[in-house]
């Protein structure tokens, strides 16, 4: 039995403000605050196509299990 999860579904950065680390940064602090809050794993949807997205997430420490969610636990 696991505990709380915590979804979510877009992490879109203006073009003009991406390669900035804004994306990197706001997962962080949403690791962060799943750390403190208790919370187990966070899952986020990504779109098969989306490559930048994948790299992102991967980079961010989340295990991609398949092409659509990203996992990333907390303990």
């Amino acid at each position: 039995m696991h505990g709380v999860d915590l979804w979510i579904e877009y992490i879109v950065i203006q073009k003009e403000f991406r390669k900035r680390g804004i994306g990197l940064a706001l997962l962080q602090k949403l690791k962060d605050y799943a750390t403190s809050s208790s919370i187990d794993r966070i899952y986020a949807f990504i779109n098969p196509d989306n490559e930048p997205s994948m790299r992102l997430h991967s980079k961010a420490g989340f295990n991609i299990e398949d092409w659509k969610i990203a996992v990333y636990e907390t303990k």
